[in-house]
């Protein structure tokens, strides 16, 4: 009897893995059997509700993402490498878009750009509407998706050793050199996994997109608005729409995981 507590101890330690496994992967992989029950995904291709969804999404979200790589790069580097107290602190609200609400980020967003906003009353005098047009979901995303990408590459250019810089500056490199050709370099893997979460993270935006750019069909009509018009009307598609975006977001998963394990 005492030679078996071993091994009994040591299988139900993993329970509560196994718990954890199955809750997470038992609703995916109902929801995907059903959407490829009767090729229902094949069929939602042609679809025209689909098409226009998918393709919003997708060029929306790599727009967004581009903005936010292009931004959130030199931002994190500042982060990372300054001691001023105004920098500190504006280090502690990068996850201020992840703990809010998305409903009241899409509020936040509505009252800064509508025609009465700050912002939006003076793009009015040029003619420019921002609310409820694809500006406004790419703006929504791009809120959504900086937590993320900064995030990963804060971590990964304040993990590249000092001394590096150190000789980059003896060569006679200047502190713009210095970035682009040694801590870029170096953070090119953090870079890339932050961009796979921001862009994953954007395309799945529901709660911001809804309020601050509405529902349209073709115009503002994203994959999750998609969802939760097409559940009301059409329960299969919706289903299938939502086997399209896990599998997306599965696809990035893949990415990241070679990313992490092959090199």
């Amino acid at each position: 009897m005492n030679k078996n507590r071993p091994t009994y101890f040591a299988n139900i330690k993993y329970v509560p893995l196994v718990i954890y496994i199955a809750f997470i992967l038992l609703p995916i992989i109902v929801l995907l059997f059903n959407a490829f029950n009767n090729n229902n995904v094949v069929n939602a291709i042609s679809n025209p509700v689909v098409t226009s969804a998918l393709f919003l999404s997708l060029t929306t979200s790599f727009i967004a993402i581009i903005i936010v790589i292009l931004i959130g790069i030199p931002v994190a580097h500042i982060i990372t490498k300054s001691n001023s107290k105004f920098v500190k602190y504006v280090d502690y609200t990068i996850e201020l878009p992840i703990i809010l609400p998305p409903v009241v980020v899409g509020f936040a967003m509505l009252m800064t750009f509508g025609k009465n906003g700050p912002v939006g009353k003076y793009l009015i005098d040029f003619g420019i509407s921002i609310p409820f047009t694809t500006i406004a979901v790419i703006l929504a995303q791009i809120f959504v998706a900086f937590p993320f990408f900064l995030r990963s590459v804060r971590l990964g250019l304040s993990n590249i050793n000092s001394d590096y810089e150190d000789i980059g500056s003896s060569l006679g490199l200047n502190p713009i050199r210095r970035f682009f050709y040694i801590n870029l370099p170096l953070a090119w893997k953090s870079i890339i996994n932050g961009a796979a979460l921001g862009w994953a993270r954007a395309i799945s935006e529901f709660g911001a997109t809804l309020v601050f750019a509405g529902n349209l069909t073709g115009e503002t009509q994203t994959m999750p608005l998609a969802i939760i018009s097409t559940m009301e009307s059409d329960f299969e598609l919706g289903i299938t729409l939502s086997a399209i975006l896990i599998l997306i977001s599965t696809l990035v998963l893949i990415l990241l995981a070679r990313l992490r394990y092959d090199n």
